[in-house]
């Protein structure tokens, strides 16, 4: 609800589409919905379901929600493909980990509208650090790829938990005026 005055009138621009009493929040850079789920599975109201999603928003200020960690996000009302899963947590088996799941982020890393109606990071320097924890590593031989863009040398290092702990690889990646897929193989990455 919004007004140009405390007293109102107030008019309701947006309807969030999500379950019974939604709350949002941010964290760590991020903006996260959290609301009741309407259909129980017990079949007894006493028992409460809580949800949470990401939520991202668009250059032009709309939000949208990641139908990917809702439980009627996926095609004809079924779960989305990763609400099993939840937010904050990946499979590095996973098709695509997307860049606006991270955890947290260095200030000066900004998650923008991207090509193909998806999202990019923006401002990534030197030491700057996009964290994805709670990477579960289920398959051998897993390949990590990066769509980039980058204008001058950079390197993308992979470690354990935090940029303090250790290095488990890292990818060179060369300037280019286009964006570029760059990519790499750990061998013995399901026992980590």
């Amino acid at each position: 609800m919004t007004s140009d005055n405390v007293y109102g009138p107030y008019s309701n621009l947006r309807n969030v589409k999500l379950g019974g009493h939604p709350s949002f929040g941010e964290y760590h850079g991020k903006t996260y919905s959290m609301y009741e789920q309407g259909r129980i599975p017990y079949g007894n109201r006493r028992y409460r379901q809580c949800n949470t999603v990401y939520w991202h928003y668009r250059d032009n200020g709309d939000m949208v929600a990641d139908a990917k960690f809702m439980q009627n996000g996926g095609a004809n009302g079924r779960p989305g493909e990763y609400y099993t899963t939840g937010v904050g947590n990946y499979d590095a088996a996973w098709p695509k980990v997307e860049a606006e799941w991270f955890f947290s982020k260095s200030p000066e890393v900004e998650k923008r509208d991207g090509p193909s109606n998806e999202f990019m990071l923006l401002g990534i320097q030197n030491n700057s650090t996009v964290c994805f924890p709670l990477v579960a590593w289920t398959k051998a031989n897993t390949s990590i790829k990066f769509n980039v863009k980058v204008l001058q040398p950079a390197t993308i290092e992979i470690r354990e938990r935090d940029e303090n702990d250790e290095l488990l690889g890292s990818i060179l990646v060369t300037p280019d005026s286009d964006w570029k897929t760059v990519s790499n193989k750990w061998a013995n990455t399901a026992s980590i």
